[in-house]
């Protein structure tokens, strides 16, 4: 009961940090709501928290709050809730989004470069499915190969990696090597036989 009585009091406290405006507080009881939510109202109470954490300007928030929807696959949203936020954000969790979110909506010129930049791109299956798609969308195959090539396991061995990189074509066999027929032997020519003296006739 005490542990309880606890609880209570603390989100109470944050109740009231968080309705004086300070995004800190805000973020806590997000989250606090979100972890001990048993319905699906306390849940989206504490998803309101973060957002407006997230609208105050804070890149934490915000990337917290795009993880929560590239889970749900928004990824329109997820670009629209990362404007503005560098790609290092969060230890370059934020490029990582945004280029995930990228390659679903098929941008793939915008999504290759910043998932090349992303530390996890080769461990990450989804992010690295994200990756090979967009190069054979581009029909970059030869790097498509190269990147395929580096995805490290347990992301190497996973259903939307190895379908993705079942769509990169075989590279073309390489031309046949001409064998080029011996040289005929030049023909000898003899050289002419001399003429006897020409015999004069008998007058």
């Amino acid at each position: 009961f005490a542990a309880a009585a606890l609880s209570a009091l603390i989100v109470q406290l944050l109740r009231k940090a968080a309705e004086s405006g300070l995004p800190q507080a805000e973020l806590i009881l997000g989250l606090t709501i979100h972890l001990r939510a048993r319905t699906a109202e306390a849940r989206n109470e504490g998803k309101r928290w973060v957002q407006l954490a997230a609208a105050h300007g804070s890149a934490r928030w915000k990337v917290v709050l795009a993880q929560d929807e590239a889970a749900g696959g928004q990824m329109a949203r997820v670009l629209s809730r990362l404007e503005g936020v560098p790609d290092a954000a969060e230890n370059g969790v934020a490029g990582c989004l945004r280029g995930r979110a990228l390659a679903d909506l098929e941008r793939c010129e915008a999504a290759v470069v910043t998932l090349a930049a992303c530390a996890t791109v080769t461990s990450d299956a989804l992010l690295a499915a994200a990756q090979v798609h967009c190069l054979v969308a581009l029909e970059r195959f030869d790097a498509a190969r190269a990147f395929a090539a580096g995805i490290v396991r347990p992301a190497a061995e996973a259903a939307a990696v190895r379908k993705a990189i079942a769509r990169i074509p075989e590279p073309p066999a390489a031309p046949a090597a001409k064998v080029q027929a011996p040289a005929k032997a030049k023909k000898v020519e003899e050289p002419a036989k001399e003429k006897g003296p020409v015999k004069e006739k008998s007058r």
